[in-house]
């Protein structure tokens, strides 16, 4: 049974059996754990509140960045991972932060 597109698109919240309430975290993952690092934290300022190794996977190191609205924004770090070859990535991951205004 096809359904029209717009029947999907909707700011309303669907009548569900379960009700989000927002996000508590979202995970990435990496390929080098000091440039992640260096980014996240020396860059754009986050605290690095946790540094483990994963508890599944324990080759990974999974880092914990507080960018300062309640929730965390965490990477799965693996050294042995390639670095994307950004030229042949079709989507692009893109991660949008809000800073203040110089002044």
């Amino acid at each position: 049974m096809s359904q029209s597109p717009e029947r999907h698109v909707s700011a309303t919240r669907p009548n569900s059996a379960v009700r989000v309430e927002g996000s508590d975290h979202v995970t990435l993952e990496g390929s080098d754990v000091e440039a992640t690092i260096e980014f996240y934290r020396d860059v754009l300022g986050m605290p690095l509140v946790l540094r483990q190794p994963n508890l599944d996977r324990k080759h990974l190191t999974h880092l914990f960045f507080d960018p300062g609205d309640g929730r965390l924004v965490t990477f799965f770090v693996s050294e042995d991972r390639d670095a994307p070859d950004r030229s042949r990535v079709a989507c692009r991951p893109r991660r949008v932060f809000p800073v203040p205004r110089p002044g």
